[in-house]
């Protein structure tokens, strides 16, 4: 940029602590006329307003007039701003590149996967005080007969966490503080273990460089256990897994994950135990006003405090709309309506196919960016977008029953299952969980609203995979692919099934052996290894009905065609519930035009690629 009363920089350098290169050989020719720096995280521009060579003398002597003062009022102000923002920003931990967290995250795993100490906690209580206006929350954990094989607690903390201090049987206990990670040492504990008690603030008050909106503010809360307090056990996602990434952090190329029993439990706080918990929040009409419950099972339970919400539930459950965000609902209470006969009948279906359903006594309208629908405590927290107003009919609705079923039926195995984030778990967390949602979808809705979901999350997979699901991040490839995956297998097991199989991971802490008393190795691999895709085709036109198709495995870093040919099903609705038969690879399918419809999937744990085409045989005659 070239201006008469700019101003110039040159050859400006800026090397981080951590070895990062913030800034390198910067020259810059900048205009008076600058009202805004613009970039991404990490880029180096509050590096470049603090690192300005000979800062304001420099502009002083260049920026005269009008002109000059008024741009020399808008950096100085900028320059103020951004030394009170940066301190703040970067010990956050949000002003951070991909690069700089792979460091981190290396450093991590260097000093902590080594340390990882299997633990168990029978109970506990928590007492969570709340100041919507200060944005702070005063936290105290209370857990009671705590194990661990090395004498070690280790947790997980959210951001933002200060003040934390911990005592084990009363007395101050040693701990360590690193980034976001907790260490605390149990010493000797008595045969039923230790009573350890943490206690922590966490202000809310800062910035959010994800645009993930605060949970707290002066208007109410949206509170969920996972956002707010230390997570018991190692972060199993803090392990970078691609080989080409740890060679150059210096790393063994083939990635290890922490041991199954020393890693966080699945979508919770803690493990299964008896947990009572307790909000207080502050200064509402000068008195506190105080919100309690119970859970067996993990720990993960939320709360939902606002003025301005209302409660438009009738009967047995209580559904909770924020008026503020009424410009997004086109009929609210047509709205509530549809999502408590979704609820009942996903309710239903989850039953019939896991054998058990999480009780939901509440629903939240959960604002977008706070998080997917799930099922915390006894809330459904329905995600605002795209869940909550939703058309009657057609996509939108199946696909929100699809997300309601899935998130009853994954709250009903981690609670089962006691499930932690080690090897494996994905397949349950996501796989089946997800599969059995789906599932329900065309139990209730028929083999058209199924493939239509099938078809929208089909359309999702975009990222290439890495390695085998065994090791895949909760927030991967692998969260799209495995429903997918596991739908098949998922569909042919009785409800009995599913729950010894859950008993035995939460007596096993192995998923991949609890499995192998209901799959055969060769389906276990399969299920639980690089990802696999089909194609199943009905033909159309003068050979209608004929059945063709291929088969594609995941292998060094690209798709193959697998020797192995298709094996297609046929999905009909039979009472209330798909009925699957088995078909001929090549079989004549004419006969399905006179009925009420089917779908052909491939017995084969992968996703189907065009799902289109497996529905021809839905035309009617």
């Amino acid at each position: 940029m070239t201006h008469d009363d700019g101003f110039s920089i040159q050859g400006l350098s800026k090397i981080d602590p951590n070895g990062i290169r913030a800034l390198d050989a910067v020259n810059l020719q900048v205009s008076p006329r600058l009202d805004s720096l613009l970039g991404s995280n990490g880029a180096g521009k509050s590096t470049l307003m603090l690192r300005t060579p000979r800062g304001g003398r420099q502009l002083h002597g260049r920026l005269q007039g009008a002109k000059g003062w008024v741009a020399s009022g808008a950096l100085g102000a900028m320059l103020v701003f951004g030394l009170g923002l940066h301190p703040k920003y970067v010990a956050a931990g949000t002003d951070e590149t991909a690069e700089q967290t792979l460091i981190k995250d290396a450093q991590w795993e260097r000093q902590w996967l080594a340390q990882a100490s299997t633990f168990s906690v029978e109970s506990g209580w928590i007492q969570l005080s709340v100041d919507p206006n200060a944005r702070q929350l005063h936290g105290l954990f209370i857990m009671i007969s705590t194990r661990t094989e090395h004498g070690t607690l280790h947790a997980t903390l959210p951001p933002g966490i200060e003040n934390l201090k911990a005592t084990v049987q009363c007395r101050e206990a040693e701990t360590l503080v690193e980034g976001d990670h907790l260490a605390i040492k149990l010493g000797e504990c008595p045969p039923q273990g230790c009573a350890v008690e943490i206690t922590w603030t966490l202000d809310t008050s800062g910035w959010d460089a994800g645009e993930r909106p605060s949970w707290l503010g002066p208007e109410g809360y949206w509170l969920r256990a996972v956002d707010v307090m230390p997570r018991l056990g190692l972060d199993a996602d803090r392990i970078t897994r691609v080989p080409a990434d740890r060679i150059r952090l210096g790393l063994n190329p083939q990635p290890r994950l922490p041991a199954y029993g020393a890693s966080l439990a699945s979508g919770a706080v803690a493990p299964a135990g008896d947990w009572n918990w307790i909000v207080r929040i502050e200064e509402v009409e000068k008195a506190p006003l105080i919100r309690r419950g119970k859970l067996q099972g993990q720990l993960d339970f939320a709360d939902v405090w606002m003025p301005a919400l209302e409660n438009l539930g009738t009967g047995e459950r209580e559904v909770f709309h924020d008026t503020t965000r009424a410009h997004v609902v086109a009929d609210i209470k047509h709205v509530v309506a549809d999502i408590k006969e979704d609820l009942s009948a996903m309710q239903a279906c989850v039953v019939r196919r896991l054998g058990q359903a999480s009780p939901v006594d509440r629903i939240a309208q959960w604002p977008r960016g706070l998080g997917p629908t799930a099922v915390s405590g006894d809330w459904l927290l329905l995600a605002e977008a795209p869940h909550w107003d939703v058309t009657e009919q057609g996509p939108g609705h199946w696909l929100r029953r699809a997300e309601i079923a899935t998130a009853l039926a994954r709250r009903q195995i981690q609670d089962r299952a006691d499930l932690r984030q080690g090897a494996d778990a994905l397949w349950l967390s996501e796989g089946l969980a997800g599969a059995i949602g789906r599932l329900c979808v065309g139990d209730t809705d028929g083999p058209d609203a199924l493939n239509t979901i099938l078809a929208r999350g089909a359309e999702r997979i975009s990222q290439a995979p890495v390695g085998d699901l065994t090791i895949a991040l909760s927030d991967s490839w692998a969260s799209d692919h495995v429903p997918l995956a596991t739908l098949d297998w998922t569909a042919r097991q009785s409800p009995e099934d599913l729950q010894g199989l859950l008993t035995a991971v939460r007596h096993s802490g192995d998923v991949r052996t609890a499995l192998a008393s209901m799959a055969d190795a060769r389906t276990i691999a399969l299920l639980l290894g690089p990802p696999n895709a089909s194609d199943v085709r009905a033909q159309t036109g003068e050979r209608l009905g004929m059945m063709t198709g291929e088969h594609w495995s995941w292998r060094d870093g690209g798709w193959a065609v697998a020797e192995s040919s298709p094996d297609p099903w046929r999905y009909q609705v039979t009472r209330g519930r798909l009925s699957l038969d088995q078909q001929r690879f090549g079989a004549d399918l004419t006969a399905d035009r006179r009925g009420s419809g089917a779908l052909y999937l491939d017995n084969w744990p992968s996703f189907e690629r065009l799902i289109e085409s497996n529905a021809a045989a839905l035309e009617r005659p």
